[in-house]
């Protein structure tokens, strides 16, 4: 089963972790939990964790990769 969430139905740029993305600017990071998103000075978008390091050359791949992250890791929490 699949789950959804609401910004499935009211659109990306509603959610606050979108429009966080949206507003980095080069040199700048945000944390979410376990998380770290920066925006490097070469326009990359790298996320972090003790695990984890992976880019994305564009606000809405990192986000779908966030999104799909965040699910696993609540679905595995749940387990």
């Amino acid at each position: 089963m699949i789950q959804t969430m609401i910004y499935d139905y009211l659109g990306s740029e509603t959610d606050p972790i979108y429009q966080k993305l949206k507003q980095l600017k080069k040199g700048q990071q945000i944390d979410l939990g376990s998380l770290t998103v920066s925006l490097n000075y070469a326009g990359m978008y790298e996320v972090t964790s003790v695990d984890l390091h992976d880019g994305f050359s564009n606000t809405e791949s990192c986000y779908q990769y966030l999104l799909k992250t965040i699910q696993e890791y609540s679905h595995a929490c749940a387990i």
